[in-house]
């Protein structure tokens, strides 16, 4: 699993040009993961991202936008493919 709340840089031409490991660290928001979620094998969870509670997050997902309580997400970016309740 591959949880992160930053990236190497903002997303502009003029960062392009400066190594990544001398850029500045960017943070777009934070990973909040409620009580009782299941992430699968190789999911990547990006910045600014909200798991609700009792999710699960199949493998190999890419969740890049809040998924809500109770639901079952998949796919790269993860969709909503079940709710729960």
């Amino acid at each position: 699993i591959f949880i992160t709340d930053h990236f190497h840089g903002a997303s502009n031409i003029d960062e392009t040009y400066i190594s990544p490991n001398k850029r500045a660290l960017y943070s777009k928001g934070p990973v909040v993961i409620d009580d009782n979620v299941w992430i699968g094998q190789n999911v990547s969870v990006m910045p600014n991202v909200v798991i609700g509670e009792g999710c699960i997050i199949e493998a190999n997902s890419v969740v890049t936008h809040d998924i809500p309580a109770f639901s079952i997400a998949a796919g790269c970016p993860a969709k909503i493919i079940k709710r729960m309740k």
